[in-house]
């Protein structure tokens, strides 16, 4: 059978010039159809034995410094023709800053010597809570070193991460919400935990508990339970109830992302969306919560469309992120519904309420470091349910005058 087929084949090419020409073409396609191979195989040969690459996910804050630096590159000012624009202000009074940086492809650049292939990825994928699918942009950075050195890379992300943020000017980011997204930051200063005067231990408890939990990811994946850990913090108007979160923030090296649940703007779709695409690094603030939701359909009338329903899903539903670190205030724990504040979703409530005696004469001497007697005095005078708010607002009208702060503490309402 084989001889009688290859004797066909020998007469067809012999004899028919239709066959054998069309034998011929498909001949040369395919040893022209292998050979285009071979330079993508060269291609990836040589990146994956030449090349150290690293990837970085909008999610993380590096993603920033490095669309920073990129935009600070001669390749991105000089010669780039493809660009994705992005707006940032320093300080909600001044005017928005314009950052140009290569958009979604493959960029080919050289720093320092190296030469680099940067791949900006681009693309929308959901996630589904419920019955609804919540659109989630995903963007990553992946960067091409033509060097076998990893310091190179950790020098890059060390000049990215200067360009983005001056040594000189270290600053905790507080976002909000713009078009869907964490957005519209401002830059400011840390602030001293020394600064927040508490009660004895409050502080401490709170910045352990957040450190112990950025440390127990794969104690929460062993056992199952979703990575994430909410705080209520709670007590009367004044009493540093932000303050302490945003100390908390500058000691740990974290940025604020603030939520206003009372937004026009805000349905349930936007904050599972909001929630989903918390940075890494970061830390979620809601104030005022009680405001907000007291009840169960509580914003039935109000202009948003935010739900309650749609809260609690977001806070911890399917579509919820892993590793977020929840604070809401309240003015009134009491009118929280208790879905809102079980364990899950409010892992720790902490009571912070009327200065204490130790916490007068402490901010006295925050003022006045030079006076400890009249710091004695002045705690021992001012009585009452006097917030922390006021007595600050009192020292700073009497700044240079400790001896009239404590004549004049009748003042402080």
């Amino acid at each position: 059978m084989f001889d009688q087929v290859w004797t066909f084949l020998q007469d067809q090419l012999q004899n028919n010039n239709v066959f054998s020409g069309v034998a011929l073409v498909g001949a040369m396609g395919g040893i022209i159809a292998g050979l285009r191979s071979y330079p993508a195989r060269i291609y990836n040969w040589s990146v994956q034995r030449l090349f150290m690459e690293f990837e970085i996910t909008i999610k993380d804050r590096a993603f920033e410094w490095v669309e920073e630096w990129l935009a600070a590159q001669p390749y991105t000012r000089n010669r780039a023709r493809w660009l994705t624009v992005r707006t940032e202000r320093k300080g909600r009074n001044d005017r928005p800053h314009i950052i140009l940086s290569p958009a979604p492809g493959v960029h080919w650049l050289f720093w320092k010597g190296y030469f680099l292939i940067v791949n900006r990825d681009r693309k929308e994928t959901t996630t589904t809570g419920g019955q609804t699918q919540t659109p989630v942009e995903r963007e990553t950075f992946i960067i091409k070193i033509l060097t076998r050195n990893r310091d190179s890379v950790i020098h890059l992300l060390h000049e990215a991460r200067d360009v983005a943020t001056p040594p000189d000017e270290e600053r905790v980011e507080v976002m909000t919400p713009e078009y869907g997204a964490w957005d519209d930051a401002v830059r400011r200063r840390p602030r001293p935990l020394e600064s927040v005067i508490l009660a004895d231990g409050v502080a401490e408890n709170l910045i352990g508990d957040v450190a112990k939990f950025r440390e127990s990811h794969k104690w929460y994946t062993d056992r199952g339970i979703p990575y994430r850990r909410g705080y209520l913090l709670h007590g009367p108007p004044g009493s540093g109830k932000s303050s302490i979160v945003f100390a908390i923030a500058s000691h740990l090296g974290l940025d604020i992302c603030m939520l206003s649940l009372s937004d026009p703007n805000l349905n349930d779709k936007e904050l599972r969306k909001l929630l989903s695409n918390v940075p890494q690094n970061s830390l979620v603030l809601i104030e005022d919560v009680d405001c907000d939701f007291h009840q169960r359909g509580a914003t039935e009338d109000k202009e948003n469309k935010l739900t309650f329903s749609g809260l609690l899903n977001a806070l911890d539903g399917v579509a919820a992120s892993e590793g977020t670190i929840l604070f809401m205030t309240s003015n009134f724990p009491e009118r929280l519904d208790p879905a809102l504040v079980r364990p899950g979703r409010c892992d720790m409530k902490v009571f912070i309420g009327y200065p204490e005696l130790t916490q007068k004469e402490r901010m006295f001497l925050r003022f006045y470091p030079d006076h400890a007697f009249l710091a004695k005095g002045f705690a021992d005078v001012v009585t009452g349910d006097v917030s922390m708010a006021a007595i600050q607002g009192h020292f700073l009208k009497y700044r240079d005058c400790p001896h009239e702060a404590l004549s004049h503490y009748q003042e402080i309402q």
